[in-house]
């Protein structure tokens, strides 16, 4: 088996799908096939984002299995912290993937179900990231890997 992924978007919002076939295919002619299809089907695709429409188009087409959240069999938390290993309920997966897609920014102001609550926010497969290279225990005037990274240079 092997694995090609799709990128779509930029160093701070971006999404990403996984392909898998059976045949091994050179990085350039990959390449070039996805650069074909996405000519073809960029001014008229229905899916989500423009690489869901390509790898729907290589599973389709050129023998791809498109590893989407439909297919998802199990989700498992797992965490040298006994208690933290869990295995997630897939329609709690498929509940917080349908929040996503139709709402992003008022899934991130609500609460989590309680069952993944304790887990914390993981990125998930085509989650949309936004990010500002904050942590929220950094200070104002305090960002950077050393004093001299600091804002205020003290």
């Amino acid at each position: 088996m092997y694995f090609y992924e799709l990128h779509e978007g930029d160093e701070e919002v971006f999404s990403d799908v996984l392909l898998a076939t059976e045949n091994e295919m050179d990085a350039d002619e990959f390449f070039e096939l996805v650069q074909s299809i996405r000519r073809s089907v960029q001014d008229t695709y229905e899916d989500d984002t423009l690489i869901e429409a390509i790898a729907a188009e290589l599973e389709r087409d050129h023998e791809f299995v498109y590893v989407s959240d439909q297919r998802l069999t199990a989700a498992v938390n797992v965490s040298v912290v006994e208690e933290e290993n869990v295995l997630i309920s897939i329609d709690q997966v498929d509940a917080a993937a349908a929040d996503r897609v139709a709402d992003p920014v008022s899934l991130a102001l609500r609460a989590q179900p309680a069952g993944l609550a304790r887990l914390g926010h993981r990125p998930q497969r085509e989650e949309i990231l936004v990010g500002d290279g904050l942590s929220p225990d950094e200070t104002t005037c305090e960002v950077g890997v050393d004093r001299s990274g600091r804002v205020d240079g003290r």
